[in-house]
């Protein structure tokens, strides 16, 4: 992979081999993008984070940070921040940081279980003016619309969420120790169909939250004049889940190195919990949704 950076929050990635050789990764100020081979520039959703301070602060909260001398990477001494976690269903993750520039030249994560998860470094750096067109926002660029987790856009306030989808932001009765909502958000379809989400975060790891299909298979009772939603014109309701016949059933778990995927239908809605916590802590979080 090469990268271009210009000091000032523009950074573009071109991936030169593997599956994703000829992708190009472009962020700035604006927003972030991608283009595929051959392709165009399609715009990414916006996730919504905490400011860096804030990220700061958590991390010292739910970590332990040491710093020590590095390795040379790209030619470079280094200095390595270490990043452990104060409980065992944290991750980990390790940076090697030329000190003179602040560059991240090393980035290596692990799981909970201490597997490695991913490791990146450079190879070569140089130093110099960069071309202001590298970092363009891109004309006329189109916009992701699947309704996968990659179509989360966030929104400013729950308002705004329940304004979209009729339905507020999934808020677990169970949080790990450190996590903090991060953001809350709308996944959009091609169907025009919109749906809650939510985010949340320790400084390191994260869990997001996304209830699972449209209205009309939530658990919803469709009648009109109800007062916990709205959707076009029509008003919905809750109806308790063993008045609508509905029993929360066996999650379906899926997990790996990366991350773990969550599919679990509660009472009154279904929903995915993706995290990259410890699997037995991530299903008390998504066990304990409504």
């Amino acid at each position: 992979m090469r990268v271009w950076a210009d000091g000032r929050g523009g950074i573009r990635r071109q991936y030169l081999s593997g599956a994703a050789k000829g992708v190009v990764l472009l962020q700035n100020r604006s927003g972030s993008w991608q283009r595929p081979p051959d392709g165009t520039f399609q715009s990414l959703p916006s996730a919504g984070s905490l400011t860096p301070d804030e990220v700061a602060d958590a991390m010292i909260r739910n970590y332990k940070l040491s710093v020590s001398e590095g390795r040379r990477y790209a030619g470079i001494r280094t200095r390595r921040i270490a990043i452990r976690p104060r409980e065992s269903w944290r991750p980990s993750r390790s940076l090697s940081i030329d000190p003179s520039t602040g560059l991240v030249l090393q980035d290596a994560t692990y799981a909970p279980d201490g597997r490695t998860r991913s490791i990146t470094e450079y190879i070569s750096v140089q130093y110099g003016a960069q071309a202001a067109g590298l970092f363009e926002t891109p004309k006329n660029a189109a916009r992701t619309d699947d309704a996968s987790p990659g179509s989360y856009t966030a929104r400013a306030s729950n308002d705004q969420v329940r304004a979209d989808t009729g339905l507020p932001a999934p808020v677990p009765r169970y949080l790990p120790k450190g996590f903090r909502q991060i953001s809350q958000g709308v996944l959009s379809s091609s169907a025009g169909v919109k749906t809650p989400a939510s985010r949340y975060g320790d400084g390191l790891a994260a869990i997001s939250i996304f209830v699972q299909g449209g209205v009309g298979d939530m658990g919803f009772d469709q009648v009109p004049g109800a007062d916990t939603g709205t959707r076009g014109r029509r008003r919905y309701r809750w109806r308790r889940g063993i008045e609508m016949g509905r029993t929360p059933g066996a999650p379906i778990i899926e997990t790996d190195r990366q991350r773990t995927t969550i599919s679990i239908e509660r009472y009154r809605l279904s929903y995915v919990v993706i995290g990259d916590i410890h699997v037995d802590e991530l299903l008390r979080v998504a066990q304990s949704l409504p």
